[in-house]
């Protein structure tokens, strides 16, 4: 029942298990988002509802709350692997002017074990403050026990012997993205020796997932460029990244790691559900130092070769 197709929204394919994840945070914050600054929430599957604010009494908003409630939803419906929950708070300096990602002063990501997990961990940063702002901690799901955890993202600038991985979910631009992948690498001359691979990938299908990937040390480096992919090959930008999906971003940048577009600039998409986002995350600056030049070559060469 949790992955049958309950709607299609402008931002997503909502599956039943969104319904049942959507209906809980309204009624939470109903109950819970009294005597608080007013915040305007914006989360997949309420867009028909327009604007939504909380406290329900309050007349505008002053801040917006992005929501992701399952980021990861095809993986979890199936019980494959853990999703997450995603929030970010952004202040609303200017009613006519939407806030962006580069706008966020507070994310939270938070796991959705599957169902044989003993586990979940959680993360919080507040903008600025870099490890002094971070909450990292595990529960043990069966006594709620809660523990502290370090986030270790990987040191050095070297890809080889560990997982770096370019989005390709889908069918949809999936052989493009592989020969962005494969130009890429070979201009790292590092893919192949011996007839060994060298370099492997871990196709999570969940933003935040991905971005604990790195924040743990076990990926390298994760680049999600389907926005550019689709363009190129005239679709429509659907089952891409939105910016609820990358709401945690601000959880990487404060941990020591780097998250950019493939330009190498600050994510900026406006706060909303529906604006395609790319974006590279490294594992620390040097390495986006290192590898950055090749990248952006790379899309260059692959994307633009008569310009």
């Amino acid at each position: 029942d949790h992955a049958r197709v309950a709607k299609t929204e402008a931002s997503d394919i909502i599956y039943q298990i969104d319904l049942i994840s959507e209906e809980t945070i309204l009624t939470w914050f109903e109950e819970n988002w009294i005597d608080r600054p007013a915040i305007h929430l914006v989360m997949e599957g309420i867009e028909s509802m327009g604007e939504v604010i909380f406290p329900k009494a309050a007349q505008s908003a002053e801040w917006i709350c992005i929501i992701d409630p399952i980021d990861g939803t095809r993986g979890l419906m199936y019980d494959k692997r853990p999703a997450w929950f995603i929030a970010g708070m952004a202040p609303i300096k200017n009613p006519a002017t939407v806030p962006t990602l580069s706008d966020l002063q507070i994310s939270v990501m938070v796991e959705l074990p599957n169902s044989k997990a003993g586990y979940a961990d959680h993360f919080s940063a507040i903008r600025g403050c870099g490890s002094e702002g971070l909450a990292c901690e595990r529960i043990q799901l069966f006594d709620k026990t809660v523990s502290s955890i370090t986030p270790k993202p990987f040191a050095g600038i070297d890809l080889r012997h560990g997982f770096a991985s370019f989005c390709k979910f889908f069918p949809e631009g999936k052989i493009l993205t592989a020969e962005i992948e494969t130009a890429f690498f070979q201009s790292l001359d590092t893919t192949v020796t011996q007839g060994a691979s060298l370099i492997f990938e871990d196709q999570y299908i969940s933003s935040a997932g991905q971005f604990y990937e790195i924040l743990m040390g076990h990926d390298r480096m994760i680049a999600d460029l389907r926005p550019e992919v689709f363009e190129k090959l005239g679709l429509q930008a659907i089952l891409c990244c939105h910016p609820y999906d990358v709401a945690g971003w601000l959880i990487l940048a404060e941990a020591g790691c780097v998250i950019e577009t493939p330009g190498g600039d600050s994510l900026n998409a406006p706060l909303d559900t529906t604006t395609p986002v790319s974006w590279v995350a490294y594992a620390n600056p040097e390495m986006a130092q290192a590898l950055r030049p090749k990248l952006q070559q790379t899309l260059r060469e692959t994307l633009n070769p008569d310009a």
